[in-house]
C-alpha cells in the first residue's frame, strides 16, 4: 500500500551522456545535484542511468545517491530498478523502487524503509523530479 510522501526531490541535470549501444537500446547516464524537502531535507549528488529502447521507450534504468540533510546527516539511497516511458522528445515519465542507508540516529527509521518514487525527466532543459513515498506493508 502506497504511505506517507518522504520527500520531494527537484534537481539539474550537471551532465548527461550517451554510452555505447548495448542490445536492447541506448544507455543515457545522469548526473543530478537535487535539493530534498520533505520529512527529509538537504541536497543529493545522483548518478541515474536508463536504457532506451531503439522506439524510443524507457526500458529500465538504476540509480545511486549521496544525501547530505540540513542537520549534517548522512544517506546512502539506491534505486535499484526503474523504469518509464517518453511522453514527449527527451521526456520520460519514470517509476521505481528505492531503498536507503544511513548511521544517523535521528534517520535510521530510513533503514527499514522500502520506498517508490515516480517522476519526470527533461533531458532538453536538464531538469529531474522525483516524489518519493513509504511503500507500507498491508495492514
Amino acid at each position: 500500500m502506497l504511505g506517507d510522501l518522504l520527500m520531494e526531490v527537484n534537481g539539474k541535470m550537471t551532465s548527461v551522456s550517451v554510452g555505447k549501444p548495448v542490445p536492447e537500446g541506448s544507455r543515457v547516464e545522469a548526473e543530478v545535484a537535487s535539493e530534498i524537502s520533505g520529512k527529509v531535507n538537504g541536497a543529493s549528488l545522483e548518478t541515474h542511468y536508463v536504457i532506451i529502447q531503439p522506439d524510443g521507450r524507457t526500458g529500465y534504468g538504476d540509480g545511486r545517491a549521496l544525501l547530505n540533510t540540513a542537520d549534517g546527516d548522512a544517506v546512502q539511497v539506491y534505486y535499484p530498478f526503474g523504469m518509464g516511458r517518453a511522453t514527449s522528445p527527451g521526456t520520460f515519465t519514470v517509476k521505481g523502487c528505492i531503498t536507503f542507508r544511513t548511521v544517523s540516529s535521528t534517520l535510521e527509521w530510513l533503514n527499514d524503509v522500502l520506498g517508490v518514487w515516480e517522476g519526470t525527466w527533461d533531458l532538453a532543459n536538464r531538469e529531474f523530479h522525483t516524489s518519493v513515498y513509504e511503500w507500507k506493508y498491508p495492514e
